[in-house]
């Protein structure tokens, strides 16, 4: 049984990665937005280098990891570029604490009196929709071919307040 107080969010090391990007790639959403597992485990990689990947950690196993970056939504904004929970932990909280790790690292970052992070969502994934909303995020609007000209995005918003 899942006790979510052993859940452990940590820094991803480039050993995590592997696992991360197989378990994306076995996945309808990863078959979608990247061709190839060579080409996924390339934009991790990437990404582990420039922007920052952290993982929830299960006991021993991995169980999800969240992928954020600072200032790269209008050059100004940090930018949440993925969520991503392994199928046998998904709503056990997983997610929630992921989103946390973001919202808490940026906040602590930026230090600003207000602070607005965002994300987008595939516009027919009403549960990612309904998670971000749960957890106070509004819908700017919708981008067309985004990613991959067949795929719609919902640009969504949360502004968040520091506290001095």
């Amino acid at each position: 049984m899942f006790n979510s107080e052993e859940l452990q969010i940590e820094a991803c090391s480039e050993l995590d990665l592997e696992i991360c990007a197989g378990e994306v790639f076995n996945t309808s959403f990863g078959k979608r937005y990247y061709p190839s597992l060579k080409i996924l485990k390339n934009v991790l990689e990437e990404a582990f280098r420039r922007d920052r990947i952290y993982i929830g950690r299960y006991r021993e196993d991995i169980v999800g990891f969240v992928w954020f970056s600072k200032d790269t939504m209008f050059g100004k904004f940090p930018y949440l570029n993925l969520i991503f929970v392994f199928e046998k932990y998904r709503k056990l909280g997983v997610g929630s604490k992921l989103l946390e790790c973001f919202e808490t690292k940026e906040l602590e970052e930026y230090k600003k009196p207000k602070m607005k992070l965002f994300l987008v969502v595939k516009d027919d994934n009403e549960k990612a929709i309904n998670f971000y909303i749960k957890n106070k995020y509004n819908s700017i609007g919708r981008i067309d071919g985004l990613f991959r000209s067949s795929t719609n995005e919902i640009l969504m918003m949360k502004q968040m307040n520091y506290k001095f």
